[in-house]
């Protein structure tokens, strides 16, 4: 197929792939259910949430490993893994593999086996992977954010200067520059609350400092609530959609 023009077209294409290709990770929950619709995926994970039912995830037995810190430890484990090589081997072609996470050392094994990695380089994701760095992107593509300064924090008097300066306001919320949000997203509101993270904060080279606002919910369940919240009885929702293609 030289072009795709329709979702019925991708839907061919994809049923049709020859080439293996392989998501390798802890689990294969963040492309569940992908191998119905894309020929000749598999999934290469450490966890068998399956118990061994699904056809299409490869689970090695366990063989002693350092202590896992991360999503890429485990990615790098299953590469260096026989069973996993052989696994790969035993499919032929040119497999190519796709990660949650991944490193420098996860691209080193891929190219000794011969695995292409269907992603940007790893260095270039770990920029774009900083916050800060996301930030500046996004400025310089004219796509702002939050009220926000970019700043390396030395002491609450320090951060409330900044926030004077940037007219932040007093109520703030301040995120560094890797790691889950929900464990790197602090709300100052005081010294007090500054006190609690002051260790994660004054140590990094550079913060994002936000003024804090209130995110209205757009979702359905938002909008239900306002109007539960309003006074009306009962909500109902109807949904109205197009068919874009019979088959689907």
């Amino acid at each position: 197929m030289k072009s795709i023009r329709s979702i019925s077209d991708l839907r061919v294409f994809m049923h049709r792939n020859e080439q293996p290709i392989y998501f390798i990770s802890a689990t294969n929950f963040n492309l569940l259910g992908l191998d119905q619709w894309v020929r000749n995926l598999r999934y290469i994970n450490y966890i068998d949430c399956f118990d061994g039912r699904h056809p299409n995830v490869f689970v090695p037995s366990e063989v002693p490993h350092a202590e896992f810190e991360s999503i890429e430890d485990i990615n790098n484990y299953l590469l260096q893994h026989k069973e996993v090589i052989d696994h790969i081997k035993s499919h032929g072609g040119r497999p190519v593999a796709t990660f949650l996470m991944f490193d420098d050392e996860t691209e080193e094994l891929c190219k000794e086996l011969g695995i292409e990695v269907w992603f940007p380089k790893a260095k270039l994701r770990t920029r774009c992977d900083n916050k800060m760095e996301t930030v500046r992107i996004g400025n310089k593509a004219g796509v702002f954010s939050v009220p926000n300064a970019l700043e390396k924090v030395e002491s609450f008097a320090h951060l409330m200067q900044i926030a004077e300066r940037a007219k932040l306001g007093s109520d703030l919320v301040i995120q560094s520059a890797f790691g889950d949000s929900g464990h790197t997203t602090f709300f100052i509101a005081s010294e007090d609350d500054f006190d609690k993270h002051k260790d994660e904060i004054v140590n990094d080279p550079e913060v994002k400092i936000m003024k804090r606002i209130n995110c209205r919910g757009a979702t359905l369940e938002a909008c239900a609530r306002a109007l539960r919240d309003a006074g009306a009885r009962h909500v109902g929702v109807l949904t109205v959609a197009r068919v874009v293609h019979a088959a689907l």
